[in-house]
């Protein structure tokens, strides 16, 4: 999903899924149809694991069941894992863009992404 802006400054927000193959098609589409001047940022968003691992049972135990710290911890990888994804992604299809991912708690990725795009960015919501 892509939402294209009027003015040349403003930035052009990419919504892509897990999944690499249809990451780089939507890299590939708006490499093709976003002009070059308009800076373009490429956002996975996501809703964080709600049943996580555990090593020591070897079965997935319900998050809010599990210490805070394995629970940040876990979270924490699945985003560097997501970022490593969309950086390769980036490169594979030479696209210059600031990419990142944001986790979305409260509100679907439609709703979160609308927020981003209309209403701004905020350092201390949890969409």
């Amino acid at each position: 999903m892509a939402f294209v802006s009027r003015p040349a400054t403003e930035k052009v927000y990419l919504a892509v899924g897990n999944d690499e193959k249809q990451c780089e098609f939507f890299l590939l589409w708006a490499k093709n149809f976003i002009p070059p001047q308009k800076p373009l940022v490429v956002l996975h968003i996501y809703r964080p694991a709600t049943t996580i691992p555990h090593v020591g049972l070897g079965a997935p135990m319900v998050a809010s069941m599990l210490r805070e710290d394995l629970v940040r911890d876990y979270r924490k990888d699945e985003r560097d894992n997501i970022k490593i994804s969309l950086k390769k992604c980036l490169q594979n299809c030479k696209v210059n863009a600031e990419s990142g991912c944001l986790q979305c708690f409260h509100f679907s990725a439609k709703s979160t992404l609308f927020h981003l795009c209309y209403l701004g960015p905020s350092k201390d919501a949890d969409y």
